[in-house]
């Protein structure tokens, strides 16, 4: 878990754009400030044929455009094996995202300073075999040290782990101080899907 928690500390690390300058409003129609936030996304898709499927041992082999085959054990809770048939295809949409904000903790977040949640879902049974399939990781973390001069700010996790990070922006570098709460969340979420052979 500390080397997990490391990686996403350190994936998120101050890139937070600064934000933008705007005249400021009149008092009454002052907003609250957001904070300094950081946001980093990455998705695609891959497909593979499908070349055999063995019911009795829940293997299935694919193929990829390269013509490499590979073969996997399919988890029980895969309910519709029995309707993938050579020639269908298997396709798998992926996306993750990685945000980071600069801003004290909420009351729930100071309770859970980490919080791991989890979805599920599958199609129906009218329609082609799918299911998704989506988890998320938030962590609270306390800004240890800063050294603006080299870009490095050392990030201190719930379980006392030290994450040394290289800083994106010196200006946001700047802005931080020791003791800072900078509350970081990894979602990741993928669906796949059979397209039937022709």
């Amino acid at each position: 878990m500390k080397k997990l928690l490391a990686v996403v500390l350190g994936a998120v690390v101050l890139a937070m754009p600064v934000g933008c300058k705007s005249e400021p409003k009149p008092a009454a129609a002052k907003e609250p400030e957001k904070p300094l936030t950081y946001e980093d996304s990455v998705s695609g898709s891959v497909s593979a044929k499908v070349k055999a499927v063995d019911p009795a041992t829940r293997t299935i082999t694919l193929q990829n455009d390269k013509g490499q085959e590979e073969s996997f054990v399919v988890d029980k809770g895969v309910k519709r094996l029995e309707e993938v048939k050579p020639g269908d295809s298997i396709k798998l949409d992926y996306k993750a995202i990685l945000t980071g904000e600069l801003r004290p903790a909420t009351a729930e977040e100071k309770e859970h300073p980490i919080a791991i949640v989890g979805m599920t879902g599958k199609a129906p049974t009218t329609s082609a075999p799918a299911a998704g399939a989506g988890r998320g990781m938030r962590i609270v973390t306390t800004v240890e040290a800063v050294d603006v001069p080299n870009m490095r700010v050392t990030l201190r996790g719930p379980l006392g782990d030290l994450a040394v990070v290289k800083g994106k922006k010196a200006e946001n570098v700047k802005k931080l101080k020791v003791g800072d709460t900078i509350v970081v969340t990894y979602v990741d979420a993928a669906a796949v899907s059979v397209v039937k052979g022709k």
